[in-house]
């Protein structure tokens, strides 16, 4: 299925990549993206973890992935910018050793990991096109977790960033706008969710006006 997603991704890629009326992407542009993403690997890491025998009644639940993009070109085809998204995985479920299922030998637990990432990314945007932007992204930055796990049995564990404090992603994705300034986005990759969709507003900068140059050139005119 990952395969295959990554297939389709990459054919419209190419596709779109081929030159149309206009490009629409724009330099010193700025674009802000507010996406969700799937999958929580954690949660199907804890899944695999806690499968053994004498573990019953698993349920896993969490938020996200969740994120915020900003891009900001630097050229017609090079934009830099940040990439931070945010995932909470619970798991609850009884453990019991023993072959005899009773309340007394249960013993329930809870855990509960939490992470925050935030890279720096760097875009380069493939084609010149009129609404759809493909594109190639890389990045690497800071990772926060929190992990916590309390059980009936009085163990409790609680640790700030258990696992490495280095992150990075690197993935391709496909924008259309609607508009000059609003359009929606696929995007997919390795480093965070597989596949993420969301929704993006884009800020174009604005010509400055001389207004004294302008004069001149226009009085300069007139005399010819």
């Amino acid at each position: 299925m990952s395969f295959r997603l990554i297939f389709i991704i990459s054919f419209l890629l190419l596709s779109f990549s081929e030159k149309g009326h206009s490009q629409i992407v724009v330099k010193k542009s700025t674009t802000v993206e507010v996406y969700y993403g799937y999958p929580d690997w954690w949660k199907i890491i804890f899944r695999a973890a806690t499968g053994s025998s004498g573990i019953y009644n698993i349920n896993t639940r969490g938020q996200g992935p969740i994120g915020l993009r900003l891009d900001h070109i630097l050229t017609k085809r090079m934009g830099l910018g940040l990439d931070v998204w945010y995932v909470n995985t619970n798991i609850t479920g009884i453990y019991n050793p023993s072959k005899v299922i009773s309340a007394s030998n249960n013993v329930s637990f809870n855990a509960n990991l939490t992470r925050v990432n935030a890279i720096l990314k760097m875009t380069i945007h493939l084609a010149k096109h009129d609404k759809f932007d493909p594109y190639l992204h890389f990045g690497i930055g800071y990772l926060y977790s929190r992990y916590n796990f309390n059980s009936t049995n009085r163990s409790v564990y609680n640790q700030d960033n258990p696992l490495p404090q280095v992150t990075g992603r690197v993935g391709m994705g496909l924008k259309y706008y609607f508009n000059p300034e609003i359009g929606m986005l696929i995007d997919v990759g390795l480093g965070g969710p597989l596949i993420s969709i969301g929704f993006f507003k884009r800020w174009l900068k604005k010509e400055k006006i001389n207004l004294n140059k302008d004069l001149e050139k226009l009085k300069n005119e007139e005399e010819y």
